[in-house]
């Protein structure tokens, strides 16, 4: 659990977002439960002079006539429900959103978690460029936070999309998917200040991952 490291020179904002979905394909239709916010245990925030704020958002996806989705103009941190096809594929956009970084020297983290097995291809999909591989550790990326990534002008935050499109997709449904099928697919972001004593990816990590707060 990610918490507020005790160490003044290192601060972390847990996740401000989880979202997850689970499929389940019946008479060759799947439902798709996309949960939103959930609070991590400890204290959640951000100290002034990294950023003000973190937060994962998506775009609100709209049914088709035809049964597809297609994204709204209106954006949610909340639940998404969808009725998938198989063949069909779905855009969903889960993206970072970090507010007033104020460039001092950091890494933005992505986890992706799902029980998808190795072995099946029935739903794929893939994270976007940008994101290193933090080796060791499963489903976790990373991305150096630079003055590049300090907002300009009129903008107060920066965007970071964690899923890759295909074609215009970011989930890509098997026409074969077989009935009754279960997955479960989250995402969660969190920010670590990069310090003298934690200099690297896996230790700045690993430092915000053992921490046990207040």
């Amino acid at each position: 659990m990610l918490k507020m490291i005790k160490n003044k020179k290192l601060f972390v904002t847990a996740l401000a977002l989880m979202l997850a979905v689970v499929i389940a394909a019946t008479a060759g239709i799947v439902s798709a439960k996309y949960l939103g916010q959930k609070n991590v245990d400890g204290t959640i925030g951000l100290k002034a002079d990294l950023a003000e704020s973190i937060k994962v958002y998506e775009h609100v996806a709209d049914r088709q006539t035809d049964g597809s989705y297609d994204f709204g103009t209106s954006t949610t941190e909340g639940d998404q429900t969808y009725m998938l096809m198989p063949g069909v594929d779905v855009k969903k956009d889960p993206t970072v959103r970090l507010t007033g970084y104020t460039g001092l020297p950091a890494y933005l983290f992505i986890t992706v978690t799902d029980d998808i097995p190795s072995d099946d291809d029935y739903v794929t999909y893939s994270v976007a460029e940008g994101w290193t591989v933090l080796e060791g550790v499963s489903g976790v990326w990373y991305k150096e936070l630079t003055v590049s990534d300090v907002p300009q002008g009129t903008e107060t935050y920066k965007d970071y999309p964690i899923l890759a499109q295909t074609n215009g997709y970011q989930l890509i449904v098997s026409d074969a998917l077989p009935r009754d099928t279960q997955y479960v697919l989250s995402f969660s972001a969190c920010i670590g200040q990069k310090t003298a004593e934690n200099n690297t990816p896996a230790t700045v990590y690993a430092a915000l991952n053992g921490a046990t707060g207040n």
